[in-house]
């Protein structure tokens, strides 16, 4: 669905979203709603991740075809389970 990573940023007070969607991805409607999708799932569980983190975050084209509920589920679990790790 995606690939991610996460890096610690000590000056930043909340965490930070980046995402790269090359045209190797897909045409531009595909990209810009896989990155809105990702956006939305970054902002309504921003709460719940660590301060000081970056996520970089590289989309798969099985993200268009995924429910946004599993999308969020996945992209909670992959942020925990990295944030822990670390």
């Amino acid at each position: 669905m995606f690939w991610i990573q996460v890096m610690r940023n000590e000056k930043s007070e909340s965490p930070k979203l980046g995402i790269i969607a090359s045209r190797r991805f897909g045409g531009a409607v595909d990209r810009n709603r896989a990155k809105r999708r990702i956006r939305e799932v970054f902002r309504r569980n921003q709460a719940s991740f660590p301060k000081g983190i970056d996520l970089v975050v590289l989309p798969r084209t099985a993200l268009l075809k995924a429910s946004f509920s599993s999308l969020e589920q996945n992209f909670v679990a992959a942020v925990g389970k990295t944030c822990s790790s670390s």
